[in-house]
């Protein structure tokens, strides 16, 4: 039998599966830029959904290196920030998205890191009863 994870790898695997839902949402928002073509855009979406579902997977199987690859993933997200502002007044409902997103992984990665380590000290919470 497996050994229980973490409650916390259960919330933060959730919350990526909304951010997962929320960049797919996102994405309609999103007009086709220079040479981006439909095609393309919806290969990015697939891509995302692909690599977002792979980081809940292994998040939920209470995986301690996917934290360190959604913290390099996120740094490089962080150099977006300055386009997001900037084509806020142009498409407010995509950059506010994209600011939910970012913030959530931040959470994500916040509940990650606070894990103890190895998952040594989670035992499963037993009801009164329990001898």
């Amino acid at each position: 039998m497996s050994q229980p994870v973490h409650p916390d790898y259960i919330k933060a695997s959730n919350l990526i599966l909304i951010t997962l839902v929320l960049s797919v949402i996102s994405s309609f928002f999103t007009p086709n830029i220079g040479i981006v073509t439909p095609l393309m855009k919806i290969g990015v979406v697939i891509l995302s959904i692909i690599i977002n579902g792979l980081i809940a997977y292994f998040i939920r199987r209470g995986s301690e290196t996917v934290k360190y690859i959604l913290l390099i993933l996120l740094l490089f997200g962080l150099a977006s920030i300055p386009m997001m502002i900037s084509l806020f007044k142009t498409r407010p409902v995509s950059s506010i998205i994209s600011l939910v997103l970012m913030a959530i992984q931040v959470w994500v990665i916040v509940i990650l890191f606070k894990i103890p380590k190895h998952n040594i000290s989670y035992k499963p919470e037993r009801g009164p009863d329990a001898v």
